[in-house]
């Protein structure tokens, strides 16, 4: 036995058995925690490369794009000269082109998205036909370069303790979950970006989810309005059913460059409350 002295007080310097493998078990984890930080840094250095080699090529399909914006862009606003936002936008389109920072042209790419939802509904024929084809065309891109900078989640079953996860849900497995959950249980019903193309499945239950929470009736149209005491949304023709609750919640952060300019968008988690 070996004795020692530390502040005044006599040490055993000989571990018990089970003092010994609970030594073992922390260096094991220990061990364990450095293999996985390694094993990550040395995943993080070649994302790093593979965005340095694909960044030619991630360039030159996003400038021949920015191209085709601009010709369309050019178009539409001789077509319709009355619209101050195209042509704000065609100059923003050419000073990207100008300027050819790779940076920037998801910046510019969302600006073109919004000014595009506003007018594509009002316009018909070629034109409108070409608007929406660059519609889709920037969001195939905007979905591209997203995958350089994280992973879409799937959709997640969520309670109290636990968590499921679940690829894709259908209006079924909304009503399961309606008849099984308890007040504050909720479900993370859709996990996306904003600018991101919802399947045909998944416009199914964001609407049913919808239906599920409140009426809604567009009263611009129909004139139609609901005088429901308590009602936070009677301007909107909105009536709540106190059965769910639903919103968003930002599961990724919009991030930027040391310019400000956007690199990514916001993911977000939408999300019911049982009530």
């Amino acid at each position: 036995m070996s004795i020692i002295m530390r502040d005044g007080k006599y040490i055993n310097t000989d571990t018990p058995e089970e003092n010994k493998k609970v030594v073992l078990k922390e260096v094991g984890a220990k061990i364990t925690a450095q293999r996985i930080e390694a094993e990550e840094a040395v995943e993080k250095i070649k994302q790093e490369r593979k965005k340095e080699n694909d960044a030619p090529q991630r360039k030159k399909k996003s400038t021949k794009i920015l191209l085709r914006t601009q010709m369309i862009l050019k178009k539409a606003s001789a077509a319709w000269p009355a619209r101050s936002d195209l042509r704000a936008l065609l100059q923003e389109v050419n000073e990207a082109i100008t300027l050819d920072n790779f940076n920037n042209h998801t910046k510019t790419f969302v600006k073109v998205l919004s000014v595009l939802e506003e007018v594509i509904p009002l316009w018909t024929g070629e034109h409108m036909l070409q608007l929406t084809k660059l519609q889709k065309l920037i969001r195939l891109l905007n979905k591209s370069e997203r995958e350089y900078n994280f992973e879409k989640s799937g959709s997640i079953y969520q309670r109290t303790g636990a968590v499921k996860i679940k690829t894709h849900l259908t209006t079924g497995d909304i009503d399961r979950w309606l008849h099984t959950s308890k007040k504050g249980d909720r479900l993370v019903y859709y996990t996306g970006h904003t600018f991101d193309q919802k399947e045909h499945q998944e416009k199914k239950v964001f609407a049913y989810v919808r239906d599920i929470c409140f009426d809604f009736a567009p009263i611009a149209s129909t004139k139609k309005f609901y005088t429901r005491q308590g009602g936070s949304g009677s301007d909107w023709g909105v009536k709540y059913h106190k059965i769910i609750t639903l919103f968003q919640q930002v599961v990724a952060p919009e991030q930027k460059d040391k310019d400000k300019n956007i690199i990514t968008h916001k993911v977000y988690n939408y999300v019911m409350e049982k009530l």
